[in-house]
């Protein structure tokens, strides 16, 4: 909850302000989460199965093929082993889709980063340089002021010297 803004603490140049780009620790990280779809694709291999048996049952029934209890048997065993091969096979695909989808996410960020972090600091060096040419300046103005201070102290003192020695 905000505070209440009262006239003690109100500013009326603060009013309006909004920050226009988020904290640096929400830039570090532009999908905090990996990509996971291990869970996923098991289970749409699962589904797949269950959908190839009750397919290749309405086959069976459709064209009376009637088995025996060994081959039976020996399909059911079959199709366990397809099933598990085909969820093997989609559980390695996801694993190697989702290190890939990371991988890239993170020289993504990496990119990002570095880009920003260059970006701050070309602009501290340039404001560095703005310094050293601002203090250099001033330097270089100070001592042409004291050029001319003592220049026209030397000539008028020349000009009363000669003035002076003039008379004596």
């Amino acid at each position: 909850m905000e505070p209440e803004v009262t006239k003690i603490n109100a500013n009326p140049y603060e009013t309006n302000v909004t920050d226009y780009t988020p904290p640096v620790s929400e830039t570090l990280n532009i999908l905090p989460e990996e990509v996971d779809t291990v869970a996923e694709t098991e289970a749409d291999a699962r589904a797949a199965n269950e959908r190839a048996q009750q397919r290749a049952a309405r086959e069976r029934s459709r064209y009376g093929v009637q088995q025996t209890a060994v081959e039976r048997r020996e399909s059911s065993r079959l199709g366990q082993m397809q099933g598990q091969a085909n969820i093997a096979g989609a559980r390695t695909q996801a694993i190697r889709s989702d290190e890939a989808i990371n991988q890239q996410v993170n020289r993504a960020n990496i990119g990002l980063v570095s880009q920003n972090f260059q970006s701050a600091l070309s602009n501290l060096l340039g404001l560095g340089d703005i310094d050293v040419k601002r203090k250099n300046a001033y330097a270089n103005a100070k001592a042409a002021s004291r050029s001319q201070h003592y220049g026209f102290l030397g000539s008028v003192g020349s000009a009363l010297g000669s003035f002076l020695g003039g008379k004596i």
